[in-house]
């Protein structure tokens, strides 16, 4: 057990705080972190999405005080990354978009012979831009080149020969990019290779604001569970049964309740329930996708149809 801002807690490898929106999970959080500042604890990290780490430091600073900058930090994927390369070394600049496309361009000229669907469009900025992202998203969903090219081995036909020339343009992609900086999903990719030896997974961790992850990030966390870190992970989910806006994050909880359990870590679920009384739009907003809901209690002139 231990003692977190005045409240025990069981300790455990992997908990995931689950509730629906304004339940109190992000305040939950800043509470358990401000008491682990307080007791003088180290290596805490709130890990969020790049667009809410600006405030999120700000909101913790004013929960957790001065005394945070020695104790813990919040950061995103990407500054995790810094993190550990600071630390293991690795560390390299990442593209800019113009860096990348031209890494693609290079591409093209590397393989353009070989291409079957693309061969046409290789002088084609717009392809070079389309294919970047493409490329990119394929490597965040955790697919390779080979992976590809099973693909197109199993379709014949057009789809084919895309995977086919996707497979070949992502390694070629792949090898110009290697001569210089980095792409960001290179970046996920040396995270998720190098956290375990970091010395991260010593220190606790906490997890707010996403409600799914990507295949790379999801090797990461997959890699701090297997490291022994303390997980804490926020998600937005319903407590009675499956409700489609919930889905990603019901996956999402199915996904690390996995990983605790193929490492053979402890997990726990901790349901957070909002307050009796003072919202009237309560019943609606739990019930809006529910169509068998009961008629409503009266909520006066708050909701007009």
């Amino acid at each position: 057990m231990a003692k977190i801002g005045g409240v025990w807690y069981n300790k455990l490898m992997v908990r995931l705080i689950l509730g629906r929106a304004g339940t109190g999970k992000t305040a939950r959080v800043f509470q358990e972190i401000a008491g682990y500042v307080a007791a003088g604890e180290r290596d805490l990290i709130l890990l969020v999405p790049e667009q809410y780490s600006h405030e999120a430091e700000r909101e913790l600073c004013r929960a957790a005080g001065d005394r945070l900058s020695l104790s813990g930090e919040v950061l995103s994927f990407t500054g995790l990354a810094r993190r550990v390369f600071s630390r293991c070394g690795g560390v390299r600049p990442v593209m800019d978009g113009g860096g990348r496309l031209l890494c693609m361009a290079l591409a093209m000229e590397a393989v353009g012979e070989s291409l079957t669907v693309y061969q046409r469009g290789r002088r084609d900025p717009r392809l070079l831009e389309s294919l970047v992202r493409g490329v990119e998203q394929l490597r965040n969903a955790g697919l390779g080149a080979r992976e590809l090219g099973e693909g197109a081995e199993r379709f014949p036909g057009v789809l084919g020969d895309k995977l086919r020339d996707l497979a070949l343009l992502m390694e070629a992609y792949i090898a110009a990019e290697d001569r210089g900086a980095a792409d960001p999903a290179d970046v996920m990719e040396r995270l998720a290779d190098r956290i375990g030896d970091s010395g991260v997974c010593r220190g606790r961790i906490w997890v707010d604001g996403f409600s799914d992850f990507t295949a790379l990030e999801q090797r990461v966390l997959r890699e701090l569970i297997r490291g022994g870190a303390e997980l804490t992970v926020c998600l937005t989910c319903a407590r009675s049964g499956s409700m489609e806006p919930f889905a990603l994050a019901e996956g999402t909880a199915r996904f690390l309740r996995g990983a605790a359990e193929e490492y053979g870590q402890p997990w726990e679920e901790q349901w957070l329930e909002p307050e009796e009384g003072g919202d009237p739009l309560r019943y609606f907003r739990e019930r809006l996708l529910d169509f068998g809901a009961g008629e409503a209690p009266a909520a006066g002139d708050v909701l007009r149809l």
